[in-house]
Parts: structure tokens; C-alpha cells; sequence
């Protein structure tokens, strides 16, 4: 369910007073309420859901808005979520693949036969770990991490790398509307919620090494599959459609602007695809908004690094150096990172790590997954998962001393 009906009328008093909503209403810049998103209908709402709204992103109180309209159209007919089975189509269109958003409503039906919103919070039956890929949504998390294990140059086995992922407690998190610390990343394509809480924990952890994090916020982007997730790339690199990920999170970089929070960003894969792309929707949006005092961290990114950095820099943010591996097919290839170096591009088109990037029987065979620690540490690995032949065309490869 995303929304429900009340059996009967809270008793609180003065949250629960109820105002009318409607696009003339007189407190909506006291609210932060953009009229263009209400239209001549009136919306019975209380005190407290008002408050709820104030505080959400542009994005999310455009789309509970929607909701609230689709309660007042067909107050009886509960809604449940629904996934589109052609993920293509609401990608090409930029359609909302669910039927409605991920915060619960809780209304109820006045003695007159009007609505009456009441509540609205996050629905917490729609966290990652509770659904399958397909159905998960575009949401922020609050991730924590349980132990101390950490993925490092001289903690680099399999046993380490388990170790380091499980140490993040992704079931355990909460979802959030906001941006709530300072470290926050997004995950690349195919990663299921799952996946990406314990692998882009790890990738932060590494980036900000001497912050010793022990928790981020999640921005999971959900997959639907390599030939979806591709085609979603391929949109936001064109920039022939803004995907709803990338607008989104502009508009978390906005509400973060307005509360003056400095953010450590951490982008993988299509991560930094998606973080360009919101950028770029900032930018459009606010002309004048600027990022003094956030940091971005990109790894193994699905697109190029040098644009990236220029429009990151061009509003004020700090950026790291690109951390790639060199037999990474995905930032040096599809990403155009590594075209200035002949070997490089030699070794990364080598259908055996191209194989590897995807289909590594083991999270460390693969240049791509696993944040880069240099060539000595990737060779090791390579070695303990059997891959020995890998294994010496990276040696030789590091001998060459132009990576």
C-alpha cells in the first residue's frame, strides 16, 4: 500500500487542525510551496502533513502532491504499487515506472464525504532490502556500519573483502528524505540495494580514509538489468532525457545548498553519470547556486572524468584524482579515460578483463566492482582467486611504471 484510509479521526490537537490547500493559498511561501505544482482543487490537509511537505525536496513534493490528487479522485480505491514492465518505455519517456510514490498517506473521510489528509511519511515497506531489484525505488538511505573491518592495501583477500562488505549494515538502515551526514555516495549500474549499501560503503570508506566513517547516506540507484541500466546512461550522458535519478538528486543538492550542509560525494560507474547529469539540473535550476566546501570522490566512472571535474570545479567543489584501474574497460573505454595512453587502452580492451569487469567469479578479480588500491593489490588478488595468467600481464603491465 501507499496510502491507506483511517478507521477514525486522530484526537491530537492543533497538528491535526485542518487547513485548505489550494494553489491561491495565502501561506504557501511561508511553507516554501511552489503554487505551479497545486492547481484549483481544494486540499483538506492538517497542520502536521503541511509540516512534512515544508520539508521535503521540490522533487518529492511535486510527485506526494500527484498522490494526494489521485486520493481525492478515487478516495476509495486503495493503490497498490506497480511496477512497469517495459522499463525502456518510462526511461524514453521519463515516466514514474511505479504508479505512486514512495511516501505513505494516511487520510481519512470526513462525516461531509470529503477528504482529509492526514499523515505522510516514508513507506517503510518499500526499503531495498524488502523488495526484489526490479521493484526497488530511487531512494536515500541512512547506512551504519556494524565492525571495524576495513578494505585496504595490506587487507585485500577474499576473506577481507567479505569482511569489509559486511560490515555494513544495509537491512538496518533507515530511509531518509534528506541528506542527513556528511558523506554521501551513489552506486553504478546492476547493483541491487543489497549490493550497493555494502559495496558503496566501502568504496566511501576508502575515499575519505582518515574520516574513519562509520556511516553515509545511500542515493541507491536501482537496476533493472545491464541493457536498462545502459540505456539509462546512455540518456543522461546525451542528454537527450534527464532520468528521474539525476533529477532527483538535484534537487537533494538543493534542499542540502539551503541548509548549508557540506558534503563528501562519493560516485561510482554510472554514479558519476548520474551526479554530472544532476549537476548539470542544478545549474539549469539555480544558476547561482555554488558548492564551496564539497568534496567529490570518482571511481571507475561510466563517463568522462575530465568533464566531470571541470563542471564540479566550475561550482566550487573540491575533486579528487581519478581512481581507475587501468585494465577497467569501463572508465578507460565507454568512460574515454584512458585514450591518452595506448597500453592502457591496450590492456582494458583485452577481452579477458572485459570478461572479468563483468563476470568475475570473484569481487576482486574484477577491475571494475571493488574501489582501485593499485596494481600490486589487484595482481594479489588476482593470484588468490586462481587467476593466474591475469595475473602476469598485470605484473608486466606495472613494470612498464605508465598507468
Amino acid at each position: 500500500m501507499t496510502w491507506e484510509i483511517l478507521n477514525q479521526k486522530p484526537t491530537e490537537n492543533n497538528a491535526r487542525d485542518v487547513v485548505v490547500l489550494n494553489r491561491f493559498s495565502n501561506f504557501l511561501g511561508q511553507f516554501d510551496i511552489d503554487p505551479r505544482i497545486l492547481d484549483k482543487r481544494d486540499v483538506k490537509i492538517t497542520r502536521q502533513a503541511i509540516l512534512v511537505i515544508q520539508a521535503m525536496t521540490d522533487f518529492d513534493r511535486k510527485n506526494v502532491i500527484k498522490d494526494i490528487y489521485k486520493i481525492i479522485d478515487n478516495p476509495k480505491s486503495a493503490s497498490l504499487t506497480k511496477h512497469s514492465r517495459n522499463p525502456f518505455w518510462r526511461l524514453a519517456r521519463n515516466i514514474d515506472p511505479f504508479r505512486t510514490y514512495h511516501f505513505l498517506i494516511l487520510y481519512r473521510i470526513s462525516d461531509s464525504g470529503s477528504v482529509v489528509i492526514e499523515e505522510i511519511m516514508l513507506d517503510s515497506k518499500l526499503h531495498g532490502s524488502k523488495l526484489e531489484s526490479k521493484k526497488q525505488r530511487t531512494m536515500l538511505y541512512d547506512v551504519r556500519k556494524e565492525t571495524k573491518s576495513r578494505y585496504s592495501e595490506d587487507k585485500n583477500t577474499n576473506e577481507d573483502i567479505q569482511s569489509a562488505l559486511n560490515s555494513w549494515d544495509g537491512k538496518g538502515a533507515n530511509i531518509i528524505p534528506k541528506i542527513n551526514c556528511e558523506h554521501v555516495t551513489i552506486n553504478g549500474m546492476n547493483n541491487d540495494y543489497d549490493t550497493a549499501s555494502k559495496l558503496m560503503g566501502v568504496h566511501t570508506d576508502v575515499a575519505y580514509r582518515k574520516d574513519n566513517i562509520v556511516r553515509y547516506n545511500l542515493f541507491h540507484n536501482p537496476t533493472d538489468g545491464g541493457v536498462f541500466d545502459l540505456a539509462e546512461c546512455i540518456f543522461d550522458q546525451t542528454r537527450i532525457f534527464k532520468s528521474r535519478n539525476a533529477k532527483q538528486l538535484a534537487s537533494l543538492i538543493i534542499k542540502t545548498h539551503s541548509e548549508r550542509r557540506r558534503v563528501k560525494w562519493t560516485v561510482h560507474s554510472q554514479g558519476a553519470i548520474i551526479f554530472r547529469s544532476a549537476i548539470e539540473e542544478v545549474k539549469n535550476l539555480r544558476p547561482e547556486l555554488r558548492l564551496d566546501g564539497h568534496e567529490l570522490a570518482v571511481h571507475s566512472p561510466g563517463g568522462n572524468y575530465g568533464i566531470l571535474s571541470m563542471k564540479a570545479k566550475r561550482l566550487g567543489m573540491k575533486v579528487q584524482p581519478l581512481r581507475a584501474n587501468p585494465a577497467d574497460f569501463v572508465p578507460n573505454v565507454i568512460g574515454l579515460n584512458g585514450v591518452t595512453s595506448i597500453t592502457k587502452m591496450n590492456l582494458s580492451l583485452s577481452p579477458v578483463f572485459i570478461w572479468a569487469c563483468f563476470l568475475s567469479k570473484t569481487i576482486g578479480g574484477s577491475p571494475h566492482s571493488l574501489p582501485y588500491l593499485g596494481l600490486n593489490t589487484y595482481e594479489k588478488q588476482l593470484r588468490e582467486s586462481g587467476a593466474r595468467q591475469k595475473a602476469r600481464v598485470i605484473g608486466k603491465y606495472a613494470k612498464i611504471g605508465k598507468h
